[in-house]
């Protein structure tokens, strides 16, 4: 053994205890990190395989301990790397792989290595196996990445050279596979020294490569939640203010581009507060909560839905008339009295919404001006009008 490889199995040693470590600090930031924990415990694996390794080169093994068990040993770690790396990746991309199906992975080539080390001993049979094992192993992890990971454009870019750097690990692996399996009767020398390079470049690329792009996908999805917690409101996936405002710039620049109406619906719920003095905050986070849904489900698609504060709700519609902002005012109000209706915790408490509507003109086009009007409507619908219904800035023309 010279240097060189002291060095590398030092070098891939330190390099998976460090990205491990990394990776675990990256869980302690968000609650959703099981991908990224099995990540973690992966590449703590790969260190300790490595360091065994190490110390068997060196002869660094205490007497009494066996060089079939420290061989054992390393590959068992490495094995249960890879499983662990690819379970992760499954998890990642929100698929979370049965344990049986694991097993299944798993227990084989556990025992075919413990057969072929201890009970049969043959080196090259026993690496063959493994060759092969790895290449379907990291093939699905590639296949996985490239599938299903998130279309994120940031994320996504990480994948792509995460699969390109999987793809080099996995023709690595097969060329030291098919080595193994083709001489099977005895490697030459000069297949020894190529296969020598083949083996170091896809540790080097699993470990000195892999571990960084896992590390980045983990932290894109950290800030990605960082994103969404700053943009969304938790109680109803709704839009919050400041979601709100930045999503609507690009909306708002298309209207003044092409001229087009947009409508502005203010929603409050009435006799709220008497509701949650009556029945608790739980029931009324959970009136608050279905009307998002109901916001989600009834408002079109281009149309942008927020929690502008407390049991206020808003409605930003692009490109649509009068009398359309009307009849989805209308729907939203009446599905809520229907849906509430149904909610045993307020017994025969009728709950309602009041709606103010705003629609832009040759005058007023800006968003403030008209959540502005369709908040005064709301007032008039409030406290003049009597409540549960639906009143315009201005009442619509009976054409647009």
């Amino acid at each position: 053994m010279i240097f060189h490889d002291i060095t590398l199995m030092f070098a891939l040693s330190l390099s998976a205890a460090v990205g491990s470590l990394v990776l675990f600090t990256i869980t302690r930031m968000k609650v959703n990190a099981a991908g990224t924990k099995l990540w973690a415990t992966g590449l703590a694996f790969f260190s300790i395989a490595y360091c065994a390794q190490l110390l068997s080169s060196e002869h660094l093994i205490p007497d009494g301990i066996s060089h079939d068990y420290i061989c054992f040993f390393h590959n068992i770690s490495l094995l249960s790397g890879h499983a662990l790396l690819l379970a992760g990746t499954w998890h990642y991309v929100g698929y979370l792989m049965p344990t049986s199906r694991m097993a299944v992975l798993f227990i084989p080539i556990v025992i075919l290595t413990f057969l072929f080390t201890f009970i049969w001993p043959d080196s090259q049979t026993r690496l063959a196996i493994i060759g092969i094992w790895l290449v379907i192993v990291r093939s699905l992890y590639a296949w996985a990445l490239w599938f299903r990971v998130n279309a994120e454009t940031y994320e996504r870019k990480v994948a792509i050279i995460a699969v390109l750097m999987a793809l080099i690990e996995i023709l690595c692996t097969a060329v030291f596979a098919y080595y193994y399996v083709s001489g099977l009767g005895g490697i030459d020398e000069v297949q020894s020294g190529t296969l020598a390079v083949v083996s170091w470049l896809g540790a080097l690329i699993g470990i000195m490569v892999g571990a960084p792009l896992l590390m980045l996908l983990s932290t894109s999805r950290f800030i990605s939640a960082l994103d969404t917690a700053a943009h969304i409101d938790p109680l109803t996936g709704l839009l919050n203010r400041r979601g709100f405002y930045e999503s609507a710039k690009s909306l708002l620049s298309l209207k003044d581009r092409q001229k087009v109406n947009v409508g502005v619906l203010m929603l409050d719920v009435d006799w709220f507060k008497r509701v949650n003095d009556s029945f608790g905050h739980l029931v009324g986070d959970s009136i608050l909560e279905k009307l998002g849904i109901i916001l989600k489900t009834e408002k079109r698609e281009s149309d942008l839905g927020v929690r502008w504060g407390g049991e206020e709700f808003c409605i930003l519609a692009y490109d649509i008339s009068a009398s359309e902002l009307e009849k989805l005012a209308n729907r939203i109000r009446l599905k809520f009295s229907s849906e509430t209706e149904k909610m045993k915790a307020l017994k025969d408490d009728k709950l309602t919404i009041s709606v103010g509507v705003a629609c832009s003109n040759a005058e007023i086009r800006n968003f403030e001006d008209l959540q502005k009007q369709a908040d005064e409507a709301l007032y008039q619908a409030k406290h003049v009008a009597g409540k549960d219904c639906v009143k315009f800035y201005c009442e619509p023309m009976s054409s647009d």
